[in-house]
């Protein structure tokens, strides 16, 4: 988000604010029973690497390059509590080279190499089970 000069909703003044703010620290403090000392617009260093940035949200820890990085961080850690929750993990070795060749058949057949050995071991157990 990005700071631009705003009309208070309140008393009609002029603040920095971005797209959600709608009140100046004296109003808010009015409307809400406080102010952050955190306030929109006020320069912060960022304790990742320590360039200095203007606050966009009361929230905002990290200037816009770390938060990026900390926002994708939390993806992949919340992506690997699902996967972990949700799937067991099966792992199996085949001979150097070979990985190519089952790649190759699987993409042919239009499928991941999950679903080609999800679907051959499919096909094996019911194979298996009608004998």
């Amino acid at each position: 988000m990005s700071l631009y000069e705003k009309d208070c909703k309140g008393c009609g003044e002029k603040f920095m604010g971005n797209d959600v703010t709608l009140y100046c620290e004296n109003c808010r403090k009015i409307r809400y029973g406080y102010v952050t000392e955190k306030g929109v617009g006020t320069p912060v260093v960022c304790p990742d690497c320590n360039t200095e940035f203007l606050r966009t949200s009361p929230a905002q820890k990290y200037c816009d390059h770390c938060s990026e990085i900390h926002r994708k961080q939390s993806i992949k850690k919340s992506r690997y509590n699902y996967n972990k929750k949700a799937y067991d993990r099966m792992e199996f070795r085949v001979p150097k080279g070979e990985k190519a060749n089952i790649v190759a058949h699987a993409e042919k057949q239009g499928e991941s190499i999950n679903q080609f050995f999800k679907r051959a071991i499919d096909n094996q157990i019911d194979a298996d089970n009608n004998i």
